[in-house]
């Protein structure tokens, strides 16, 4: 295997090594910051939310423990959290694949065209001529693309091709890991780091 990574760095170089990084970078960036933001977004708003309009109105009577700040103390089922947090890693996963499934059908087939750059490599050709290769490599993954779309009857249509199947194969393992992932820092986590939502005279624990 290292001899093969040798020729083949002697062969393309290091630009042949990073052919094509712009559209994983681009994939990746947008794909995790979407990610996140869906996750932390239904983890943590959409969880308080929850948490304050419906045991914010609960009474007082019958709440017999305080908080720390001598105010009594509801503690919420110890379920719902999770439920959130898998609800978070649905949405987050489902998110996530639209901005990365159709750019990882772009670039499978912009892929399919790295083995002639390599061969464009191995001329030894000068560094203005290589870049204007993978220009040009780029333009003709578009006139690809757009002959694929046209055929699909559409963009959205070849893009989000498949689109289903393929984030229903990454929902189940991202909200499972998020889930037990949380459960194991709650065990471990120590109690005077405790947080509070405060509503109408009483405090609600956040775990």
């Amino acid at each position: 295997m290292w001899q093969y990574g040798r020729q083949k760095l002697r062969q393309i170089g290091l630009r042949g090594i990073f052919a094509g990084w712009s559209l994983s970078f681009t994939r990746d960036a947008f794909g995790s910051a979407v990610f996140f933001s869906f996750f932390e977004y239904v983890k943590s708003q959409a969880y308080y939310s929850f948490l304050t309009g419906y045991y914010g109105s609960l009474q007082r009577q019958g709440i017999d423990s305080l908080s720390d700040r001598g105010l009594p103390l509801i503690e919420p089922h110890y379920a719902l959290e999770p439920c959130f947090l898998m609800a978070a890693g649905v949405a987050a996963s489902v998110a996530q694949q639209t901005i990365q499934h159709p750019l990882n059908t772009i670039q499978n087939i912009h892929v399919a065209r790295l083995e002639y750059l390599d061969h464009q490599a191995t001329l030894r050709p000068s560094r203005k001529q290589m870049l204007r290769i993978y220009y040009l490599a780029y333009q003709e993954t578009y006139k690809r693309c757009k002959r694929k779309a046209a055929r699909a009857g559409g963009w959205s249509r070849w893009l989000y091709r498949g689109f289903l199947g393929n984030a229903l194969r990454q929902v189940p393992s991202t909200s499972a890991g998020l889930v037990i992932f949380e459960l194991v820092r709650r065990k471990h986590a120590d109690t005077a780091d405790a947080m509070y939502l405060r509503k109408d005279g009483h405090d609600i624990l956040l775990r």
